[in-house]
């Protein structure tokens, strides 16, 4: 009961083919081009992702090709976090990419700054 669980959904259709039930958040990608899976769909893109967060009812992670130079645009689009691999295991300094990381998600949401002004 205390599970948390995810489910991993490249598009529209394939969202509206999943029984969301059990499901806490799902991951949506890849947003941008990623080299990490070789069997990777198509790009979808911040519109895409965008689209994914406005008809999914539960929290949208996005994967695929996340850096620290793009996770805000990802946060901006409506996505509740962002998935990473090759952005941490693949650089030359991991720690500073994870902190670099790390700052961006710990920026207030689009939200919180909007509902300030």
């Amino acid at each position: 009961p205390d599970a948390i669980i995810g489910l991993t959904v490249s598009n529209l259709t394939e969202l509206a083919q999943s029984d969301l039930n059990p499901c806490d958040y799902i991951g949506t990608g890849p947003v941008y081009p990623t080299a990490t899976k070789a069997d990777a769909k198509a790009v979808k893109g911040i519109e895409g992702l965008r689209e994914m967060v406005r008809c999914c009812p539960v929290p949208v992670v996005a994967i695929g090709g996340i850096t620290a130079e793009n996770a805000a645009a990802c946060l901006a689009a409506g996505a509740a976090g962002v998935a990473v691999i090759s952005c941490i295991s693949r650089a030359e300094d991991p720690q500073g990419a994870a902190r670099a990381l790390g700052s961006v998600m710990a920026m207030p949401s689009p939200e919180v700054l909007n509902s300030s002004r």
